[in-house]
């Protein structure tokens, strides 16, 4: 567990993804959207700057919460396997970068799963296996599911998603 440092690189990624999936994912602005693995608001804040007013934050890490409530965002303090959330209850969840501390991933899916309403997307992004950057994923102590399209894929489906999109981002 460790605090996601605001104004990194993944910034960036964050809030280029965030301009161009939350336009074409049609939810309204008073819909529940749920950030799971929400390092110190970055999302929610690009969010609520494009009028989405009903976001919560999950993380483990207090830094974050701390973070994440100075700025007036919602926060739950909760493993993102077992989220204390009604059934069918979110509209939108954004995950970018955390399912992969998951030691159980197909586990996690199937609480998103639970959560969202019917007819309700997820943004789920995580790393690829054998990337040649400095950083190795698979080397990250707290990094337990590093899997290729293939499995993924998989699991989404044994959860019980569809998959509406699959996309390869090379930065």
């Amino acid at each position: 567990m460790y605090s996601e440092q605001g104004g990194s690189f993944h910034h960036v990624v964050i809030e280029t993804h965030a301009k161009s999936f939350l336009p074409k994912l049609n939810v309204n602005p008073d819909s529940l959207i749920v950030d799971i693995g929400c390092g110190p608001g970055e999302f929610l804040q690009i969010a609520q700057d494009q009028g989405y007013t009903n976001l919560l934050g999950v993380t483990l890490s207090k830094e974050d919460i701390k973070v994440c409530n100075k700025l007036g965002f919602k926060t739950l303090n909760s493993d993102m396997s077992d989220l204390a959330l009604d059934d069918a209850s979110v509209d939108l969840i954004w995950c970018r970068h955390a399912i992969e501390h998951s030691p159980y991933p197909l586990f996690t899916l199937y609480e998103f799963h639970r959560i969202l309403k019917d007819q309700a997307m997820a943004f789920i992004e995580v790393p690829a296996p054998d990337n040649d950057r400095v950083f190795i994923h698979e080397n990250n102590p707290n990094h337990y599911s590093i899997m290729g399209e293939r499995m993924w894929q998989a699991l989404f489906y044994k959860s019980g998603f569809d998959v509406v999109s699959f996309h390869h981002y090379k930065m």
